[in-house]
């Protein structure tokens, strides 16, 4: 299983949540779906299962447009403490939860996780950071990005100064830092996660699924 960090508004605009969006979108679909029903709240949990994969949707902030808190970051463990044997997993992947987007201090929330994931029987925790070199397949997306020729560029139907303006950031050291580049829009983004993802999982049987987020290297 997999934790992606999330909003109640349905939106997942940046950063972990984006991938998410990118990669398994009947998930976000899911999401999006309950988020109008009022069924995503902070402090409870929601899971997305299919055939490859388990996804725990951790709700950080009520809106996206608002920093995350520290209490919501509480109730969402205390929740995952009291249910997680009721989720038929003996593995989960954590990001930083709260940190990135949502402004948290890392070392506060670190201490809350661990001091959570301290007695959990039968269950391997693996807390993720995003400053490790990326390995598994945002390692190989990166090389495909990094290397991409004019004429796959413009098949790929980006827009010229879209193409200028990533050609002057390369090579990417991160894949999710495309988001960041000036003149390079969402659907420019979409388009290049969605080709270089495409080629690696074409060609690859593919680590185990928490292996193959951008951000998730354990700690």
């Amino acid at each position: 299983m997999i934790v992606n960090t999330v909003n109640c508004k349905g939106f997942m605009g940046a950063g972990l949540a984006l991938e998410f969006k990118l990669r398994y979108p009947e998930m976000f679909e899911d999401y999006k779906e309950k988020c109008s029903d009022g069924l995503i709240k902070v402090g409870n949990l929601d899971i997305y299962e299919n055939e490859e994969i388990k996804i725990l949707n951790f709700p950080t902030k009520d809106d996206w447009k608002r920093p995350s808190n520290i209490n919501w970051i509480k109730m969402g463990l205390l929740y995952f403490y009291n249910n997680y044997k009721k989720f038929g997993i003996h593995t989960i992947a954590f990001p930083k939860l709260g940190t990135k987007n949502g402004g948290l201090d890392w070392e506060e929330v670190k201490d809350l996780m661990e001091r959570c994931f301290a007695n959990l029987d039968e269950l391997t925790v693996y807390i993720c950071l995003d400053n490790s070199t990326p390995k598994g397949t945002e390692g190989k997306m990166l090389s495909i990005l990094n290397n991409l020729t004019d004429k796959e560029l413009n098949e790929l139907g980006l827009r010229a100064n879209a193409i200028e303006n990533l050609k002057n950031n390369l090579p990417m050291k991160r894949f999710f830092q495309l988001s960041k580049i000036k003149g390079l829009g969402t659907k420019s983004y979409k388009k290049l996660h969605a080709y270089c993802y495409k080629k690696v999982t074409d060609t690859d049987n593919g680590d185990e699924a928490f292996k193959q987020l951008s951000i998730f290297e354990s700690e």
